[in-house]
This record gives C-alpha cells, structure tokens and sequence, in this order.
C-alpha cells in the first residue's frame, strides 16, 4: 500500500526501527560513560591524590610557599600562590581529563586524571 509521498509501510517501519537503535544506542552509552576523574598535585617531588567529587581547598607546598587549590562542583582552579604574576589564580578552573594547570614559578602541577566521561571520542561498528 502506498501513500501519496510514495513511502510505504515497511518503509515506516525500517525508519522506525532506525530510530528506536539510535536512541537506545544513546542511552547505552550515557549509562557507561561515568567515568571516575581524580585531582593529581604535584609538586617537589610529591603526588597527591584527591577526588573531585568533594568539595575541598588543599595547601600544597611549593618551591616559593603555599598554593592554595580549590575544587568545586568537579572544577579546580588555583586560588592563592605565592608567585609573582599570579597567572595561575587567573587561569580558568579546569574540569576535564587531561586539562593542567600550573603554578611554574612555585613548581606546583594540577591535572585531571580518570576516565573520559564528558563524550565519545569514536565508535566503531
């Protein structure tokens, strides 16, 4: 049987099987995609480790004083260092995996680690 648009009715229902993989593709991979990030610091030949699901401020010691690192809703950024440019109190806070920042002249180092849970780099079929 066909309508006016020439489709017929398996051809509704190939498009809605299309559909229905698509979104059901999608749900799949939001449900695995929450990856688990953590802060790396480090700094004199330390390394610590903190979850970024916690809001906190840590004091790191540096070469030049205290850094002050602040995380908040999954974001760190530099709050305080005792550098004299200050360039990494202005850095924008950083959330992903793989994003650093640094406080080069007090030689402190902040990276996030983990899983990748912000999107898909690639699927294959």
């Amino acid at each position: 049987m066909k309508n006016k648009a020439g489709f017929r009715l398996g051809d509704f229902a190939v498009i809605f099987l299309c559909l229905a993989l698509a979104v059901v593709s999608f749900v799949l991979i939001r449900a695995h995609s929450g990856g688990k990030k953590v802060l790396v610091i480090q700094s004199m030949g330390k390394e610590y480790t903190y979850p970024l699901d916690q809001d906190a401020a840590y004091q790191i010691q540096g070469r030049l004083g205290i850094s002050v690192i602040e995380v908040s809703d999954g974001k760190v950024r530099f709050v305080e260092s005792p550098c004299p440019t200050k360039s990494c109190v202005q850095h924008a806070a950083i959330s992903a995996v793989g994003d650093w920042s640094a406080c080069l002249p007090n030689e402190v180092l902040v990276q996030i680690q983990g899983e990748d849970s912000d999107g898909v780099d690639a699927l294959s079929f």
